[in-house]
C-alpha cells in the first residue's frame, strides 16, 4: 500500500541543489500565502547520519480556502552538513492540491524541483 504521494515528492542532493530547491519552494509556494504554520506531527526521528520528521503545514491567505498539506521530510548528513533532502507527501495530496487550485483559481506548486 502506498503511504506517500510520489508525484509531489522529491529528492535533492548536494548543497547548491538543496539551496536552489528551497528557494524555488519558498518563492513559488510559501511566500504566496499570508500566513504559514508548519507543525511537527510527532517527535523527529534521528539516526546516525539522518533525521526524519513528519509535518503538517497550514497555509492561509484572505480570499482563499485554507490549504493543509501533510508529509515527511528526510535529511541525510555527511561531514556535519546536509547532503540530501527528500520530501514525501500524504497519499492523495496531489489530487487535493489540484482541487484546491481549481477551487481558488490559483496555480501553485510546492515542489522543490
Amino acid at each position: 500500500m502506498r503511504t506517500v504521494d510520489d508525484e509531489l515528492g522529491c529528492r535533492v542532493t548536494g548543497p547548491e541543489a538543496i539551496f536552489a530547491a528551497l528557494k524555488k519552494s519558498l518563492d513559488g509556494f510559501d511566500r504566496r500565502f499570508e500566513r504559514r504554520r508548519v507543525a511537527l506531527r510527532g517527535l523527529p526521528r534521528p539516526g546516525w547520519n539522518r533525521l526524519t520528521l513528519d509535518w503538517a503545514g497550514t497555509y492561509t491567505t484572505a480570499g482563499w480556502t485554507p490549504l493543509v498539506l501533510e508529509g515527511t521530510s528526510k535529511v541525510l548528513y555527511r561531514q556535519g552538513r546536509i547532503a540530501r533532502l527528500s520530501d514525501s507527501f500524504a497519499v492523495g495530496s496531489n489530487e487535493m492540491l489540484r482541487a484546491w487550485s481549481t477551487q481558488n483559481g490559483v496555480d501553485i506548486d510546492p515542489s522543490y524541483v
